[in-house]
């Protein structure tokens, strides 16, 4: 069903007839001949709203050009992760850890024109913190108190201590967002229509369909060259790229590894290839049958050939990794976990152990039409076959899929992780807090890793964290209720007469320098 956002555009009123509506809170700002970049991508909302603090998913990359948070996190030279000032020009946090004081950058106006008042922040924070069916409110929950003592000074005070907190006020859940906006059109109409203080916004939305934003008129920062962004919902590969060839759409986002050379032999295009932070993993819900006993899953990982999958699925772009967390997160990685490798011997003792000596039947879930996923699947349906393990295939599509493994209704799914801040407390809490994911979808509730991400978290003490989160990858390598195949890589192609529209490693999409030529 399309739901259509009536708002008034920059450049002209959108849908008004066809949705049946009028009236506006969006800027009506008249422009002739607008510069527009149409760009297909494979990503889509499963929860029916635009709003950053109950979203999840890739589709928050698109999101986060509408808000921006206190702190950004940017990609260092050497590959780390560091945050970067955004909407606060500088920070002190007191001796004792428990207050932060925000000196907000001035003149910031949303999109509709008004300005951002610390009632605002305030208002944005605690609905991050309150909103219990947020995926990512354990990140705001050590907030106690946020004061303002001035419209230019913001003061959070916490419960107690909390290392990662910095680092987390970088997650899209703490953006700043209109509580006038809110109160004028109430939650259910505004989730459909949020409204941020990014260089753009969302002008209208057809669900399944399109976002289609437009460029605030009102952006603090470099203002856009581009003035709409139309974001075409095609989950079949093979689609958007014929339209990309065909010039339909100027960008395809995501195209898979299999066409990249096709792709940069077309001399009307230009591909992009970055190395990301991101992983991809095998999910497992442990509370079905077969799953829900350690030693079948880790004989399932044994029968995992990662290489032949790098190999074939994703035509070498991709390093294999066997380690839940990222490499990125540096200091923290547990590098004395001996990896069991690939043993279908070993995974076939495993099985008979764990009494099932013939194997069993059970089920993959994945996004219907994306190549990349599709092969993955086929692949492993092919190497768990050999230690005795039917593996059907169930391809679907993406909303479906989501609503799948949110309730935990999947038996066996892939699933990935971009770490976008400079703390592991961001994965951790995923898994650690089980009412935000279900451990990660996977059902995994280990009270032992619960009480070590609150050890983490609760010092500054980088050498007990460090154990508290050594001992968290330990945990979960040896229980393995979802496990990584591979540190991906991100593919972007775009028509040639596009420039600047760039992916970082941490998957944001930057398009500060965006231009069609």
């Amino acid at each position: 069903m399309k739901k259509c956002a009536l708002w008034l555009s920059a450049a002209a009123v959108f849908m008004l007839a066809a949705c049946g509506g009028s009236g506006s809170s969006a800027p009506a700002v008249a422009a002739s001949s607008p510069i527009e970049v149409v760009i297909g991508c494979n990503v889509d909302t499963p929860y029916g709203t635009l709003d950053p603090v109950h979203e999840d998913g890739t589709i928050l990359w698109i999101i986060e050009l509408a808000f921006e948070s206190l702190v950004n996190t940017i990609q260092t030279p050497d590959g780390g992760v560091e945050l970067a000032p955004a909407l606060a020009e500088s920070w002190e946090i007191s001796d004792d850890g428990l207050f932060y004081t925000f000196h907000l950058k001035p003149g910031v106006k949303f999109a509709d024109g008004t300005p951002v008042t610390t009632a605002d922040w305030i208002w944005s924070l605690e609905r991050a913190r309150d909103t219990e069916e947020s995926p990512w409110a354990s990140y705001a929950a050590p907030i106690k108190n946020i004061t303002a003592p001035d419209e230019n000074t913001l003061v959070i005070e916490l419960t107690a201590l909390n290392a990662p907190f910095l680092s987390m006020l970088a997650v899209h859940n703490f953006c700043v967002q209109s509580k006038a906006q809110f109160d004028k059109l109430g939650a259910d109409e505004y989730f459909q229509r949020p409204l941020g203080t990014g260089p753009y916004y969302f002008t209208d939305w057809g669900m399944h369909e399109f976002y289609r934003m437009e460029k605030n008129p009102y952006y603090h920062g470099k203002a856009p060259t581009v003035d709409v962004l139309q974001f075409n919902v095609v989950e079949d590969d093979n689609t958007r790229i014929m339209q990309l060839q065909a010039g339909d759409i100027d960008v395809c986002l995501t195209p898979p590894a299999n066409r990249i050379a096709e792709l940069q032999a077309d001399s009307n295009l230009n591909v992009q290839i970055v190395n990301s932070t991101e992983q991809r993993y095998v999910n497992f819900n442990i509370t079905r049958d077969y799953l829900n006993n350690a030693k079948v899953r880790r004989a399932l990982r044994l029968a995992t050939n990662k290489e032949e999958i790098i190999k074939i699925a994703v035509f070498g772009y991709g390093e294999a990794t066997y380690n839940v967390y990222p490499r990125v997160i540096g200091q923290f990685f547990n590098t004395d976990i001996v990896d069991e490798g690939y043993d279908p011997e070993k995974a076939k003792a495993l099985l008979a152990e764990a009494g099932y000596p013939n194997g069993f039947t059970t089920e993959i879930s994945f996004t219907n039409g994306n190549t990349v996923v599709e092969g993955i699947a086929t692949l492993l349906k092919e190497q768990w076959a050999k230690i005795g393990v039917t593996l059907n295939l169930t391809p679907m599509e993406g909303a479906a899929l989501s609503e799948q493994f949110d309730t935990l209704n999947h038996t066996i799914t892939m699933l990935r992780w971009s770490e976008d801040t400079n703390d592991p407390q961001g994965l951790t809490d995923f898994i650690a807090v089980y009412n935000q994911s279900h451990g990660f979808h996977t059902g995994f509730n280990n009270p032992r890793v619960t009480e070590l991400a609150g050890i983490a978290a609760g010092t500054v003490d980088n050498a007990v964290r460090k154990e508290a989160y050594k001992e968290i990858q330990q945990i979960l390598y040896d229980e393995a209720p979802l496990f990584p195949i591979y540190q991906a890589t991100y593919f972007l192609a775009t028509r040639k007469n596009i420039t600047g529209f760039n992916q970082s490693p941490l998957g944001q999409y930057d398009l500060t320098n965006l231009a069609k030529l």
